[in-house]
Protein backbone atom coordinates (compact mmCIF):
# COMPACT_ATOMS: atom_id res chain seq x y z
CA UNK A 1 0.00 0.00 0.00
CA UNK A 2 2.69 2.62 0.72
CA UNK A 3 3.84 2.56 -2.92
CA UNK A 4 0.63 4.20 -4.16
CA UNK A 5 0.67 6.91 -1.43
CA UNK A 6 -2.43 5.71 0.39
CA UNK A 7 -0.26 5.97 3.51
CA UNK A 8 1.47 9.13 2.37
CA UNK A 9 3.42 9.84 5.55
CA UNK A 10 4.96 6.37 5.72
CA UNK A 11 5.71 6.42 1.99
CA UNK A 12 7.47 9.78 2.11
CA UNK A 13 9.48 8.79 5.15
CA UNK A 14 10.65 5.54 3.55
CA UNK A 15 11.52 7.19 0.23
CA UNK A 16 13.38 10.13 1.75
CA UNK A 17 15.73 8.13 3.99
CA UNK A 18 18.61 6.05 2.68
CA UNK A 19 18.03 2.32 3.09
CA UNK A 20 21.76 1.55 3.05
CA UNK A 21 22.62 3.08 6.41
CA UNK A 22 19.37 2.67 8.29
CA UNK A 23 17.24 -0.09 9.70
CA UNK A 24 13.49 0.35 9.76
CA UNK A 25 11.24 -1.01 12.45
CA UNK A 26 7.52 -0.97 11.81
CA UNK A 27 5.39 -1.17 14.94
CA UNK A 28 1.69 -1.76 14.99
CA UNK A 29 -0.26 -0.19 17.79
CA UNK A 30 -3.55 -1.55 19.05
CA UNK A 31 -6.21 1.00 19.85
CA UNK A 32 -9.24 0.52 22.06
CA UNK A 33 -11.66 3.36 21.32
CA UNK A 34 -14.24 3.67 24.08
CA UNK A 35 -17.63 5.29 24.25
CA UNK A 36 -18.18 7.22 27.48
CA UNK A 37 -21.66 8.51 28.13
CA UNK A 38 -23.08 10.07 31.27
CA UNK A 39 -26.80 10.56 31.92
CA UNK A 40 -27.29 12.57 35.10
CA UNK A 41 -31.09 12.30 34.92
CA UNK A 42 -30.90 8.56 35.56
CA UNK A 43 -27.53 8.43 37.33
CA UNK A 44 -26.14 6.13 34.64
CA UNK A 45 -22.70 6.12 33.10
CA UNK A 46 -21.49 3.94 30.24
CA UNK A 47 -17.83 3.31 29.47
CA UNK A 48 -17.83 0.61 26.81
CA UNK A 49 -15.42 -0.40 24.08
CA UNK A 50 -16.58 0.75 20.65
CA UNK A 51 -15.86 -2.76 19.34
CA UNK A 52 -18.78 -4.00 21.46
CA UNK A 53 -21.18 -1.17 20.62
CA UNK A 54 -20.12 -0.44 17.05
CA UNK A 55 -21.25 3.13 17.65
CA UNK A 56 -18.72 4.17 15.03
CA UNK A 57 -18.22 1.73 12.16
CA UNK A 58 -14.78 0.10 12.05
CA UNK A 59 -13.70 1.80 8.78
CA UNK A 60 -14.60 5.23 10.13
CA UNK A 61 -12.98 4.38 13.46
CA UNK A 62 -9.62 3.82 11.73
CA UNK A 63 -9.93 7.01 9.69
CA UNK A 64 -10.80 8.99 12.81
CA UNK A 65 -7.77 7.64 14.70
CA UNK A 66 -5.46 8.37 11.76
CA UNK A 67 -6.82 11.88 11.29
CA UNK A 68 -6.66 12.65 15.02
CA UNK A 69 -2.93 11.87 15.02
CA UNK A 70 -2.34 13.85 11.84
CA UNK A 71 -4.11 16.84 13.40
CA UNK A 72 -2.25 16.43 16.71
CA UNK A 73 1.30 15.97 15.39
CA UNK A 74 0.80 18.18 12.32
CA UNK A 75 3.71 16.43 10.55
CA UNK A 76 5.69 18.23 7.88
CA UNK A 77 5.37 15.15 5.63
CA UNK A 78 1.61 15.78 5.45
CA UNK A 79 1.87 19.48 4.53
CA UNK A 80 1.06 18.99 0.85
CA UNK A 81 -2.31 17.35 1.52
CA UNK A 82 -3.05 18.92 4.90
CA UNK A 83 -6.03 20.92 3.68
CA UNK A 84 -7.76 17.92 2.10
CA UNK A 85 -7.16 15.86 5.26
CA UNK A 86 -8.38 18.71 7.44
CA UNK A 87 -11.63 19.13 5.51
CA UNK A 88 -12.13 15.34 5.56
CA UNK A 89 -11.59 15.30 9.32
CA UNK A 90 -13.91 18.26 9.88
CA UNK A 91 -16.68 16.66 7.82
CA UNK A 92 -16.29 13.32 9.58
CA UNK A 93 -16.39 14.93 13.03
CA UNK A 94 -19.36 17.13 12.22
CA UNK A 95 -21.23 14.01 11.08
CA UNK A 96 -20.41 12.40 14.45
CA UNK A 97 -21.71 15.45 16.29
CA UNK A 98 -24.91 15.51 14.27
CA UNK A 99 -25.68 11.79 13.96
CA UNK A 100 -24.07 10.27 17.07
CA UNK A 101 -24.18 13.27 19.44
CA UNK A 102 -20.46 12.89 20.14
CA UNK A 103 -19.11 16.10 21.64
CA UNK A 104 -15.44 15.31 22.22
CA UNK A 105 -12.78 12.86 21.24
CA UNK A 106 -9.97 12.37 23.73
CA UNK A 107 -6.86 10.49 22.70
CA UNK A 108 -4.34 8.97 25.07
CA UNK A 109 -1.28 7.44 23.39
CA UNK A 110 0.71 5.52 25.95
CA UNK A 111 2.74 2.32 25.98
CA UNK A 112 3.00 -0.25 28.74
CA UNK A 113 6.74 0.26 29.09
CA UNK A 114 8.78 3.36 28.34
CA UNK A 115 11.10 2.83 25.42
CA UNK A 116 13.17 5.22 23.32
CA UNK A 117 11.43 3.94 20.19
CA UNK A 118 8.11 5.29 21.44
CA UNK A 119 9.19 8.86 22.13
CA UNK A 120 7.16 10.70 19.51
CA UNK A 121 7.37 14.38 18.60
CA UNK A 122 6.93 16.85 15.78
CA UNK A 123 7.39 20.53 15.03
CA UNK A 124 4.41 21.33 17.29
CA UNK A 125 4.66 18.54 19.90
CA UNK A 126 7.69 18.16 22.20
CA UNK A 127 9.34 14.73 22.56
CA UNK A 128 7.52 12.60 25.11
CA UNK A 129 6.43 9.01 25.62
CA UNK A 130 2.82 9.79 26.62
CA UNK A 131 0.50 11.99 24.58
CA UNK A 132 -2.96 13.14 25.57
CA UNK A 133 -5.11 15.57 23.60
CA UNK A 134 -8.74 16.49 23.14
CA UNK A 135 -10.67 17.34 20.00
CA UNK A 136 -13.94 19.13 20.49
CA UNK A 137 -16.52 20.56 18.17
CA UNK A 138 -17.65 24.15 18.57
CA UNK A 139 -18.82 26.80 16.15
CA UNK A 140 -18.93 24.25 13.31
CA UNK A 141 -15.22 23.53 13.52
CA UNK A 142 -12.86 21.06 15.11
CA UNK A 143 -10.61 22.42 17.85
CA UNK A 144 -7.59 20.64 19.26
CA UNK A 145 -6.27 21.14 22.77
CA UNK A 146 -2.80 19.69 23.32
CA UNK A 147 -2.55 21.05 26.87
CA UNK A 148 -5.32 19.08 28.57
CA UNK A 149 -4.62 16.95 31.63
CA UNK A 150 -5.98 13.40 31.28
CA UNK A 151 -7.02 13.03 34.93
CA UNK A 152 -8.94 16.32 34.89
CA UNK A 153 -10.56 15.50 31.58
CA UNK A 154 -11.70 12.06 32.76
CA UNK A 155 -13.17 13.58 35.92
CA UNK A 156 -15.21 15.91 33.72
CA UNK A 157 -16.42 12.99 31.61
CA UNK A 158 -17.41 11.04 34.68
CA UNK A 159 -19.28 14.00 36.11
CA UNK A 160 -16.80 14.44 38.98
CA UNK A 161 -18.05 11.17 40.50
CA UNK A 162 -15.82 9.06 42.70
CA UNK A 163 -16.17 5.50 41.45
Amino acid sequence: RPVDFIHRGLSKMLYSVSNDDNDFFVYFSLFNPRVISLNNNYNIMFNISNSQLDEIEVDNEGRIIENCFIRYFDPKLQDDDKESKRSDLNKMFMDLVKNKKIKKISVNLQYEKDNEYFCFYSKVVPPQTDHFFVLDFADDKVNIDRDQDMTTQMALYMGDCNY
